[in-house]
């Protein structure tokens, strides 16, 4: 029992490590064009994804379990209009809203999956209100988010 719980806080350990390995800032643009969907750290350490800009921000947690890292929702941060009109407690804190995968040492891949309902048993705004293509890359048409350090 012992060795159980001694493997089991390290590994919750080692992914609180990795997690803290993210950068501070992550957008979706190169660093000096404009940016609609960011990740970044506030002073105070939380972590907030701007989901849409001027509509949507979230607090969130992350998890990493070797190369990948799981983002969750823990509640709005900031809401505009938009944001406002979402059920946002019949939004799960249990299933990831994307998944980030380091390609280098400045890009990550970003798998968005939406918001986890709870009433209906499934992910609702996967494409992110209809701007998913916003996300794309043109180069590779993967969804990657840029390192930034300002």
């Amino acid at each position: 029992m012992k060795i159980i719980f001694f493997c089991v806080v390290n590994l919750l350990c080692a992914s609180v490590v990795h997690a803290g390995d993210l950068p501070d800032y992550l957008q979706n643009a190169p660093c000096e064009e404009f940016s609609n969907f960011k990740i970044f750290t506030k002073q105070d350490g939380q972590r907030i994804v701007e989901v849409l800009s001027n509509q949507i921000y979230i607090q969130a947690r992350l998890t990493t379990h070797e190369d990948q890292t799981l983002v969750y929702l823990i509640q709005p941060d900031d809401l505009g209009l938009g944001g406002m009109q979402l059920h946002w407690d019949d939004f799960s804190t249990e299933h990831p809203v994307m998944a980030l995968e380091k390609r280098n040492e400045s890009q990550y891949a970003v798998t968005w999956y939406g918001f986890w309902t709870v009433s209906r048993n499934g992910y609702m705004h996967q494409e992110l209100n209809g701007l998913d293509d916003a996300y794309a890359s043109k180069e590779t048409g993967r969804h990657d988010l840029y390192r930034c350090e300002f």
